[in-house]
């Protein structure tokens, strides 16, 4: 079987392949790790916590209030 290309996520010389995590936002499912993304916080490589599904509903849900 073919890996997707979506299954493989890279930031600043780090990859995750075939990596899944649980999201901590609404949805709470076990998604792959190209479905949250990778950030730099002072020098490190983390995941995001929210999976990109969650993160954009939050993003909106604010620009609402904000309004």
């Amino acid at each position: 079987m073919q890996k997707q290309k979506r299954d493989r996520v890279e930031r600043d010389g780090v990859v995750l392949t075939g990596a899944m995590f649980r999201c901590t936002g609404k949805c709470g499912r076990l998604k792959p790790g190209s479905e949250f993304g990778l950030r730099s916080v002072d020098g490190t490589v983390r995941n995001q916590s929210q999976c990109a599904t969650c993160r954009a509903s939050r993003v909106a849900r604010n620009a609402r209030r904000a309004a």
